[in-house]
Parts: structure tokens; sequence; C-alpha cells
């Protein structure tokens, strides 16, 4: 009798359970950079804005109210992209992984406000157009700010990326702060008064661009002091052991703390069973399942496993992360996030250079 009420009781507990897991992924899916739930978020304004156009809601001038709110929110998105790598150095939230979609959302934004004022407001005549962008020169600059924004958009992908070769991508892509600075003076020469709005949006992209480049300096210095010295429990062998062990890209990472540029890697879509072990020691330290796509560009996992790894604070380049190295040799293997997708709510953010795949033997596994 006890043994039939306790198996009824189970079972609404497991299905209660099961529901759960089921709402945790679907809201995780939801809300995983890139999704099509925050891209219709994200382009909503646009859909209520063209549907007030549409409805005759925007006063007396349309044409002028319905391109000044599309540039508007590309401007806010703009600014939006470029905040998130100082909020996380300011020891905000880690919403990095995010930029990318934020900045094709300021991307579309601004290709609806130039088309807007391209098929509507000039009727696609290219000599007005012309006239405009002579005659204007809040027009010029606004469209030197979208013309800056066309390639970083084409190549906000990982085959661009690693067509382009990390570096260069980087290189390319720190034009998006002469974008924003250019959107934000396209706005104050817009206006005939002298809002305050206008003049805030500068300032953000002015205060930004300051943080930047002072973090950038130190992190341009001072790379190799970043680190916390290896240990003899830690490590065994001296420093000329592993120089003639790894390759130079190995031993920047691995033994002085650097990064690896993203998208470069040569485990970052790597999905076989197995193990993926140090490239130092050879400890095995994540199991392929625990593997994700994070869209940052490094190979991401959930987990790690037990006793492989071992953390520290990193207070290096201005920000407050928690390091990972190898619980054997102490080798840098890069960094553990509190913002991954699934249960664990942990990002291992590991650079491919510090691991090595060893796949499941399949008679192994019989």
């Amino acid at each position: 009798m006890r043994t039939t009420e306790r198996r009824h009781t189970a079972a609404p507990a497991a299905g209660i359970a099961a529901q759960r897991a089921a709402r945790a992924a679907a809201w995780r899916a939801a809300i995983r950079p890139g999704s099509w739930t925050l891209y219709t978020l994200g382009l909503a304004p646009a859909a209520w804005t063209f549907l007030l156009a549409v409805s005759d809601q925007l006063g007396a001038d349309p044409l002028k109210a319905l391109e000044r709110s599309l540039g508007l929110w590309a401007l806010r998105f703009l600014v939006l992209s470029l905040a998130l790598s100082p909020l996380r150095q300011l020891g905000g939230p880690n919403l990095v992984r995010y930029r990318r979609m934020v900045g094709l959302l300021a991307f579309f934004y601004a290709l609806f406000h130039v088309t807007v004022y391209v098929c509507l407001d000039q009727q696609l005549d290219p000599g007005a157009i012309w006239k405009d962008i002579v005659k204007r020169p809040y027009i010029t600059v606004g469209l030197a700010s979208f013309l800056i924004l066309v390639p970083l958009a084409a190549t906000s992908n990982g085959p661009a990326i690693k067509r382009l070769g990390g570096a260069t991508w980087q290189r390319l892509h720190r034009w998006v702060y002469l974008a924003a600075a250019g959107a934000a003076l396209h706005f104050i020469m817009l206006v005939k008064a002298w809002p305050v709005e206008p003049f805030v949006y500068a300032a953000i992209v002015a205060g930004l661009l300051l943080i930047r480049i002072a973090f950038r300096i130190p992190a341009a210095t001072g790379k190799k002091a970043r680190r916390t010295p290896m240990t003899k429990t830690q490590d065994a062998h001296d420093d000329a052991y592993w120089r003639a062990k790894l390759t130079p890209e190995q031993y920047r990472v691995l033994r002085e703390g650097g990064t690896e540029q993203p998208f470069t890697g040569a485990h970052l879509d790597t999905h076989a069973e197995g193990h993926f072990t140090c490239a130092a020691c050879g400890t095995q330290l994540f199991a392929s399942d625990t593997k994700f796509e994070s869209g940052t560009g490094w190979p991401s996992f959930d987990q790690a496993l037990p006793g492989a790894i071992t953390s520290l604070k990193d207070i290096s380049h201005g920000m407050v992360r928690t390091e990972v190295r190898c619980a054997t040799c102490g080798s840098h293997l890069g960094h553990v996030f509190d913002d991954g997708p699934t249960g664990t709510g942990k990002r291992y953010c590991i650079n491919s250079v510090c691991l090595n795949h060893e796949a499941t033997d399949p008679k192994g596994s019989e």
C-alpha cells in the first residue's frame, strides 16, 4: 500500500521537474545571443514606428519623424554595443557575447534610416540625393558613418572572421568608434536648436572611447605582469623545459597568460566524442559533451572534470575575472564566467591553443 502511494507521489513530482527543466531550456534558448526572440524584441521599435507612420500617428511631418526615430534607435544600439565591454571591465555583468547581435541591430536601424531617406524622402532621385550630400554636411557625415558600418556588419560572422584572421578582424571593427562618433555628430548637426539629447549621446561615445584607451594602455605595456607566478606545487619544470616543449604561441598563452585571437583556434568546431586535454601536460580537463557554442570565438564548456582545474582572481586590464589553470602543471587556460546557458550557469572560455583532443576509442567503448 505504502509502495503504491510513493509511486503515485513520485510520478507527479517527476513530471513537474521535467516541466521546469523544459521551461528553463526554452528560456535559455530564447535569451541566447542571436536568438530570434531577442532580434524580434530589438526590432520591435522599428515595427511600431512603421505602424504609427502607416496609420498617420507621427504628427504633422510623419516622414521626418520616421527618419529621426529610426536613426535615433541606430545610435542607441551603437552606443549599447560599445558599452558592453567597458561594463564588464568596470565590474558589471559580462554581456560581451551579445555585442555582435546588438551591433547588427544598430546596422539594421541605420539601414532602415537610410532606406527611408533614399526611397521615401528623395524618391530614389540620384541627382537630389547627391545634391543633398554635397550641400548638407550632416547628410555627408551621416552617410559616411553608415558606409563604415556596412563592412562591419558584413564581417560579423564566424566565416568572415576566420577568413580575415582574428587580428585583421579586430582592427577592422575598431572603426565602429569612428562610426559612432560620426553618428553622434550627425545628430548634433541635424537639430536646429541646441537640445541636450544629442550632446548626451556624444558625451557617452567620447567617454566610452576614453575608457577603451585607458584600458588598452596597461594591456599593451604589461601583458606579462598579469599572471600570478607559478609555484613549485603547480609546476616542477623550469622555463627552459616549457620553451622547448611548446610552440611559441602555446608558450605565450599557456605560460605567459596570453590570449589567442577569437575564431582562429583549431578546436573551435571540434565536437567529436572524447576529452579535451591540457596541451602542456596532457591532463584531461573537459569532456566533449560539456562543450557548447557560445558565439564568443573561443571553445566554451559548461563544466570541468573534477579536480582538473584551479581558479584564481584575475584583476588584469582593469577587469575582475576568474582565471582557470590546469591543476597539474599550472598552465593558463582561460577564464570562467557565470553566464553559461546550461544548468551549471558556467561558461569556461578556453583558448583553443591550450587544448588537445583525445577521441573516444570505439573499440574500448563497446
